[in-house]
C-alpha cells in the first residue's frame, strides 16, 4: 500500500497532509477530506 501511494504522484502530494500544515502553507480543508477519505 505505501509503495503504490509512493509511486502514485497524485496519492503522494495527498498523502503527507501534515506535510504542508507544518510548512505553514494555506491547505485548504477540501485537500484534507480528500486525502482522509
Amino acid at each position: 500500500m505505501e509503495l503504490q501511494a509512493s509511486r502514485s504522484p497524485r496519492r503522494r502530494a495527498n498523502c503527507p497532509v501534515p506535510s504542508p500544515i507544518l510548512r505553514g502553507e494555506p491547505v485548504d480543508p477540501i485537500n484534507l477530506l480528500s486525502s482522509s477519505g
